[in-house]
């Protein structure tokens, strides 16, 4: 307690440092001082000011903007400036985690500066602000050179919030095909809610080979359909980890489809019996029996929501029936490999909770 207290007795020279022109009087500006965790920006401003390791230093940035001091904005922006490649990139970062305006303009400047290192941290940054302002600088940066700049301007640009967004990164999409940049902007999209992200992203699936890039894709796709990050927890799991996330969604998929079975009593037999086939296989090792089955299953749910009129009540689910249906035969068909891998797998079983899942909403609804 007594350690503690002799800090913040150090924190009035602090005051001396602190040029603020809303200050209408002393007492104000002392109230400062105790927002967010003072003691906490006070040592990182002295590890930053007095030490000289560049590790120690861009650590101390970050925790500078971690404080939530009104006095950290200041000692950022002066850190864009810094000597050390690290310490510009984390005060860059801070700024946007502080969301504070006075950090536009410089975050700006640097976006616009074709010498400086730090233009994509600066988009980023910027795009958390959410400031009027830097949204034309962020629709600027979609055409610039620099592949990173163009990534962090859409990212920025979905956090933005601002309207018409959603609209003009959809034209990016559908537009001139930037391979480094697609990715991004499928995943950015999904999370908007842009259901013309799935058919487009698949139609590109084949230009990438990368096992991380595909990846990155079809969770994007799961995402959109309504699993968020599914295909991402699914495919970091081990093998074995795998397998019984796998059978424990399809179990939950069996469940889906029994609840409904009252609904649907002309095609629930099918339905229950392609079911089974899939289980059988999968439990006995015969991955691309399963994966067949459930390509089979998806594609008669999808018929079956041909055969239903979706009232206003179901009218979102019955968009994700044959959404999920759609996703997994237009994946089938433009598949390059006969052999079913983690890949196929993965997605079939999560099209296939979906699918099964929105059908017994849509009943549910009607």
């Amino acid at each position: 307690f007594v350690v503690t207290s002799a800090f913040l007795l150090l924190l009035w020279p602090v005051l001396r440092r602190v040029e603020e022109r809303k200050a209408q009087s002393v007492g104000w500006l002392i109230s400062q001082v105790w927002r967010g965790n003072p003691i906490s920006y006070l040592y990182n401003l002295v590890a930053i000011t007095h030490f000289g390791g560049e590790a120690l230093r861009a650590k101390a940035t970050t925790g500078i903007a971690r404080s939530g001091s009104p006095m950290a904005a200041d000692e950022l922006i002066k850190a864009l400036d810094d000597l050390s490649p690290d310490v510009r990139k984390k005060a860059a970062e801070g700024l946007g985690d502080l969301r504070t305006e006075d950090a536009v303009a410089p975050l700006m400047d640097r976006i616009a500066d074709p010498n400086s290192d730090i233009r994509a941290e600066a988009a980023e940054a910027l795009g958390k602000i959410r400031h009027p302002l830097g949204v034309d600088v962020l629709v600027d940066a979609l055409d610039d050179d620099d592949t990173r700049v163009r990534i962090s301007a859409i990212r920025a640009l979905g956090d933005s919030g601002s309207e018409g967004v959603r609209v003009l990164l959809l034209d990016r999409l559908t537009g001139d095909f930037d391979r480094q940049a697609f990715p991004t902007l499928v995943d950015t999209l999904s999370h908007m809610g842009e259901p013309q992200v799935v058919r487009i992203a698949l139609e590109r699936m084949p230009n990438y080979e990368s096992p991380i890039i595909r990846a990155q894709l079809l969770n994007s796709i799961c995402h959109c359909l309504g699993a968020e990050d599914l295909y991402y927890r699914l495919a970091i799991l081990d093998v074995l980890g795998q397998a019984r996330r796998l059978g424990s969604t399809l179990q939950k998929a069996s469940r889906e489809l029994n609840s409904i079975r009252q609904n649907l009593p002309h095609i629930y037999p099918i339905l229950a019996e392609v079911m089974k086939e899939i289980h059988s296989s999968f439990d006995d090792g015969e991955y691309e029996t399963a994966y067949v089955k459930m390509v089979e299953m998806v594609n008669q749910v999808g018929e079956q929501m041909m055969n239903l009129k979706a009232s206003s009540e179901s009218g979102e689910y019955y968009a994700l029936t044959r959404g999920a249906a759609g996703a997994l035969l237009t994946f089938d068909q433009i598949r390059t490999t006969e052999i079913i891998g983690e890949e196929e797998l993965i997605f079939a079983t999560i099209c296939l909770y979906l699918s099964i899942n929105a059908l017994k909403n849509v009943q549910m609804a009607d």
